[in-house]
């Protein structure tokens, strides 16, 4: 049995945030979800002692502060939760950039509903907890 996992995601558009939302609805492990617009709020609450999420996934593409900025400052420590991109950005630039500071895999969005699900499945069987 497989215990239930805190993802916290930071995704600016209410649309993905509402798809990845329902993506867990089906997923193989129960998650709780706390979305955040913007990076520098998801700085916050990683500064916060008693929050402590089991799986970041960020989007490159945020308002104020960039997801690459976040990975940066968040995301480059080895002992934190693996942070994962998941963003529309075919760039390779993108790509390598995301993995040199600091996050474990670069995972770009589907277009296709029934893709968007099972990549969230993906994500969360490959970097979630193990039984």
């Amino acid at each position: 049995m497989h215990k239930s996992i805190h993802i916290l995601l930071l995704e600016d558009s209410q649309a993905d945030v509402f798809l990845f939302r329902e993506a867990l609805q089906t997923a193989p492990i129960s998650a709780e979800l706390t979305a955040v617009l913007d990076a520098e709020r998801g700085v916050e609450l990683l500064h916060q002692d008693d929050f402590q999420p089991d799986l970041i996934v960020v989007d490159l593409n945020l308002a104020f502060m960039s997801g690459h900025d976040f990975l940066k400052e968040c995301c480059s420590i080895v002992e934190g939760p693996p942070c994962i991109v998941f963003s529309s950005s075919l760039n390779e630039k993108d790509r390598e950039m995301a993995l040199e500071m600091g996050a474990r895999d670069y995972v770009v969005k589907p277009v296709e509903l029934r893709d968007y699900v099972s990549m969230v499945h993906g994500i969360i069987e490959r970097w979630g907890p193990k039984p």
